[in-house]
């Protein structure tokens, strides 16, 4: 498993995600957001798929695909 703040701008991630059983395989870390850290208390993790933006949380889990 890999921190969030570890992971690296353009690569592809592997994601489950702390509340659900869906997994994300194949998703391309774009950014962190802080926007909205004061009103959720959880920083947004960005993810790109497919020309479409996903948003993680801090708190999900995150693996290096290879």
């Amino acid at each position: 498993m890999i921190h969030y703040n570890e992971l690296v701008r353009g690569k592809t991630y592997y994601i489950n995600p702390y509340n659900c059983s869906d997994n994300f395989e194949g998703m391309i870390f774009y950014d962190l957001d802080y926007r909205y850290q004061n009103i959720t208390k959880k920083i947004d993790v960005m993810f790109i798929y497919k020309n479409l933006c996903y948003i993680f949380h801090e708190d999900d889990y995150y693996y290096d695909r290879h």
